[in-house]
């Protein structure tokens, strides 16, 4: 049977032959299986997500099918694949030895000791070391997440139901310290395959500039971070000399937080290693702006932006497709890409296009009722969706992709 191995930094993919794909990280958790024209993903706390292929283009970019198998199903998928592993042993550990760079070691007798009791208390360890973590940005999915808040300080998004149930609050300096040790035991040998630290949960990086601090010295102690001003080829041979390193940190901010921070304090977060703030724009229509009850106004997102790339620092930026419903479309469009322009975004920013979805009774959807905003059918979200992508597609521009919260899990 042709027997493939692919070994990066911290992770290892294996096909036994046939068209399975399976992928594991450097402590042998199952990460991913491709088989057979569908993906099975495997959650940290356990979870296992069915993904099929779309079957009409008309859905557009966020709409895939899938389902979260239930526990009986999702142990049968991976008790299945260590059973594969287990057959088949001998050729894998003689593929392993050919393999250049080669796994970590004891990579194959580790992963080969899994079974469906460990995983079930790896998931439970997961839980014990981190709270829900509600959501990332795509580029970020990979990151390691560092909890230095629960929930979100300002919880009033009239579209965000992600943190409603959970009260804002901040760790000690004490606890984050507890958390990080936690992390780093919990991911071990995986900690190579990840390039970037993610401070949670939602707007963490809209804390006190003195509070971020002592998390991101606490962080940078533990977990090596790239020196400031590496980029491009530089950034990447730093990483390339040792086992574990990252680009730096990320996070969310809020508009509002984003320009009453002085432009001294950016820098001073940029030379501890802050690269990225993720910026929920949404829109650019001043008057949905407000509907949408985010925190500050537009002009505050534009002043936030400038201050970051003042300070070196990547902005991503998120805009709600949709927003608005048709009797809005136009303005958004037309005043979320006049705002975007004058964010001046370059080739270290993203701007991220996700879809509005609308719970039932939440406070946009009964504005969107008062206010007779039709929501926008399928093929007209994916209209808007390309009429942005298109607009802000240029050399020298920002990276343009669509984000969907509903494929996220960590």
């Amino acid at each position: 049977m042709p027997l493939l191995v692919a070994v990066k930094p911290g992770a290892v993919a294996v096909s036994l032959g046939g068209d399975s794909v399976y992928a594991f990280d450097g402590e042998g958790r199952l990460l991913a299986v491709h088989t057979a024209g569908r993906t099975f993903q495997r959650a940290l706390d356990g979870r296992v997500l069915e993904k099929l292929p779309s079957q009409t283009s008309l859905k557009g970019p966020w709409e895939r099918r899938r389902r979260w198998l239930s526990e009986t199903a999702a142990g049968g998928v991976l008790t299945a694949v260590y059973g594969e592993m287990r057959r088949h042993a001998a050729d894998l550990e003689q593929a392993l030895g050919r393999a250049s760079p080669p796994p970590p070691a004891g990579w194959l007798e580790a992963t080969l000791a899994w079974d469906g009791v460990r995983l079930a208390a790896d998931g439970e360890r997961f839980r014990s070391v981190y709270a829900p973590v509600g959501m990332l940005p795509p580029d970020q999915y990979r990151a390691v997440v560092l909890q230095a808040a629960f929930g979100c300080p300002w919880n009033r998004c009239t579209f965000c139901t992600l943190y409603r149930s959970q009260r804002f609050r901040v760790r000690t300096v004490e606890e984050f310290a507890e958390h990080i040790a936690g992390v780093r035991a919990f991911f071990g040998a995986a900690l190579p395959s990840r390039r970037w630290l993610f401070l949670g949960e939602g707007d963490a990086l809209s804390l006190p500039t003195a509070r971020l601090v002592a998390f991101m010295q606490a962080a940078a102690g533990i977990f090596p971070v790239a020196p400031s001003g590496l980029g491009g080829r530089a950034l990447q041979a730093w990483r390339a000399e040792r086992d574990e390193g990252y680009v730096g940190f990320a996070g969310f901010l809020d508009a509002a937080a984003g320009a009453r921070r002085p432009p001294r304090e950016y820098a001073d977060l940029r030379v501890l290693g802050l690269r990225r703030a993720h910026v929920g724009l949404e829109t650019g229509h001043a008057p949905l702006y407000e509907a949408l009850n985010k925190p500050g106004d537009v002009a505050a997102a534009i002043t936030a932006v400038a201050r970051l790339h003042a300070a070196g620092i990547g902005a991503g930026v998120i805009v709600l497709v949709g927003a608005g419903g048709r009797a809005l479309a136009a303005a958004h469009v037309r005043d979320t890409l006049d705002t975007l322009e004058a964010m001046r975004l370059g080739p270290d920013d993203l701007v991220y296009l996700s879809r509005l979805r609308v719970m039932p009774d939440s406070p946009y959807d009964r504005w969107a009722r008062a206010e007779r905003a039709v929501a926008l059918a399928p093929d007209e979200l994916l209209a808007q969706d390309r009429l942005l992508a298109e607009a802000l597609r240029r050399p020298g521009g920002p990276h343009v992709a669509s984000y969907d919260i509903e494929e996220f899990f960590y």
